[in-house]
């Protein structure tokens, strides 16, 4: 089990409920996501997105995400991470923003998706495997149709 704790991750016994280890996460870590395709835990902070392999408890991946990152979300149907990347929450700008898609198999930025202003939950529905985007500047929500991963409508 997993926890952030200002600029760390807490690696957690849940057996002791003792603390076995704490990991470097850098500037305000927030979100958790674990990836049971790959056994990786996925934690965004100011700026970026680590990959923490589970058996070790090390950082195997860091991938610079711009303008957050936040919202992490585990897409059971293909196993990526997609990650909302808001230039909104940067400065008071009106812009749209995206959703970075992040590999399983390579823990590498595969895809980078735009959506509308704001982006900010992530939802996946598992009756069709698409993930929906709510935009809470532009008042809408964004389809990414994840068979064809660098689409929305």
């Amino acid at each position: 089990m997993y926890v952030s704790n200002l600029d760390l991750v807490l690696a957690i016994d849940s057996d002791t409920n003792k603390v076995i280890q704490s990991i470097d996460a850098g500037d305000s870590p927030q979100f958790l996501k674990f990836n049971p395709s790959n056994d990786d835990v996925y934690i965004d902070n100011l700026g970026q997105v680590l990959a923490i392999d589970s058996a070790t408890n090390k950082v195997i991946s860091t991938l610079r995400i711009p303008h957050g990152p936040s919202f992490l979300k585990y897409n059971p149907s293909n196993g990526n991470i997609y990650v909302v990347s808001d230039p909104n929450s940067d400065a008071d700008t009106d812009v749209k923003g995206k959703v970075v898609v992040i590999d399983n198999a390579t823990n590498k930025v595969i895809h980078t998706i735009g959506v509308g202003k704001g982006p900010s939950f992530l939802k996946y529905n598992p009756s069709n495997g698409n993930i929906y985007v709510a935009n809470e500047n532009s008042n809408d929500v964004s389809l990414i149709i994840t068979t064809k991963t660098n689409s929305t409508s």
